[in-house]
């Protein structure tokens, strides 16, 4: 079985090292008959960037992977601005695909929206839509477009689209499983949760020592957080709410931020919550050292705004943080996880906006006697690597049946 897996993800970013290579990795060593070829397309202003991490990439991944990388992606910033320019994107896109990209797929497997209406339009091959997120709601949040506007609506017609040219739909969450069968109740449709490659991410009893005592923080308890602030920074009010709170709990709390965004942004967040300069310490994490400073933490934070897709959220840092075995703190805007905590007890719901939660902190000091261990084994029951690529190939196996059921 030939995958095509068609995506526009930054072939320089953290997500797709994670979410796309490791997830393909994954696939080829739990089914010996799947090929894949990724076609990538990506901004040309990046090319020259691009070219050392493809050719890492040749050189590295399996004769199984083949790479299709095209620097034609126009700049998305101000894409959603009109529906006349998300149209022009979209021509000019299919337009270039139809004249000089082939697949060679079985399937398309599509990584969200764009890839698959391109694809739907271009290629005669039946087609895996994986949403990854709401986008028009996303879009909403993040302030690219208002909701109920034309562009929203337009948006909301694609995802329509999407949902109904594909033969299988693919969800991160239960709650996206019942959007996406409240669009097209006959809809076939997976969960295929987030993955995290538990060869990288896992606790580490002598690293959590050594990281702690190179911090100085051996008798604090460090909360951390990992990743970007979202999307157009979506999630800076969120996350400032709840450090304020967390920094009117307790002294002893110390601050790790684990992120690419910009170390300036991140400081205002932490200032502006009267949590001193050594009470916090920010740095980017590669893939292969993010294991020792989860490692090192006690527990996993994030926040949220309310949003229309509220519900369906989740999150890769969530994740992460489970299977190396931390509890986690969130707020009811990461909607899958709530449900996920409040199943399993491996963290703690909060109001952020509550300045006196009386117990709080003892509620908090309770999740540090969960065992990790315990922690990490549910958190790679449900987003081992392993166990959600055996679901990817079920649902390309569904993808390929339905197609031959909709030609008899």
């Amino acid at each position: 079985m030939h995958i095509t897996y068609f995506t526009i993800e930054d072939i320089g970013s953290g997500l797709f090292r994670n979410q796309v290579i490791n997830k393909l990795n994954a696939i080829l060593a739990v089914d010996s008959d799947v090929t894949f070829e990724i076609l990538i397309l990506n901004s040309p202003l990046k090319y020259s960037k691009h070219q050392k991490i493809l050719k890492e990439y040749r050189s590295t991944l399996s004769n199984r992977i083949k790479i299709k990388y095209y620097p034609v992606l126009p700049p998305l910033r101000y894409a959603l601005s009109s529906v006349l320019q998300s149209n022009l994107i979209l021509k000019w896109l299919e337009l270039f695909c139809r004249l000089f990209v082939k697949v060679k797929g079985d399937i398309i497997h599509c990584r969200s929206y764009w890839p698959t209406i391109i694809a739907s339009k271009v290629y005669n091959t039946p087609i895996l839509f994986d949403l990854r997120s709401l986008y028009p709601a996303e879009n909403v949040a993040a302030g690219k477009l208002e909701f109920n506007s034309r562009e929203y609506k337009f948006w909301l017609k694609q995802e329509n689209y999407c949902i109904h040219t594909a033969k299988v739909n693919s969800a991160v969450s239960e709650a996206m499983v019942s959007y996406i069968n409240s669009i097209k109740p006959s809809s076939v449709t997976h969960l295929n949760p987030i993955i995290v490659n538990t060869e990288e991410i896992y606790f580490d009893a002598e690293e959590r020592i050594n990281m702690r005592t190179k911090l100085g923080w051996q008798e604090n308890i460090i909360l951390v957080y990992s990743g970007s602030l979202g999307v157009s920074g979506l999630n800076r009010e969120a996350l400032s709410n709840i450090l304020v709170l967390f920094s009117n709990l307790s002294d002893n709390f110390r601050f790790l931020f684990l992120s690419s965004d910009s170390k300036h942004s991140i400081e205002e967040l932490l200032i502006r919550a009267n949590i001193p300069q050594d009470h916090f310490y920010i740095t980017e994490s590669n893939a292969k050292e993010l294991y020792k400073w989860l490692s090192a933490s006690d527990i996993g934070f994030h926040a949220l705004p309310l949003q229309l897709d509220s519900d369906t959220r989740l999150g890769t840092k969530v994740v992460e943080y489970w299977v190396s075995g931390l509890p986690v703190i969130i707020n009811k805007n990461v909607g899958a996880a709530v449900d996920i905590v409040s199943k399993y007890g491996i963290g703690l719901v909060v109001d952020e906006l509550t300045n006196s939660y009386e117990g709080l902190f003892d509620e908090i000091k309770q999740l540090l006697t969960k065992n990790r261990r315990e922690i990490s084994n549910t958190g790679k029951s449900m987003f081992d690597s392993k166990i959600i690529a055996k679901k990817y190939v079920n649902s390309y196996k569904d993808c390929l049946k339905n197609n031959r059921n909709n030609k008899k």
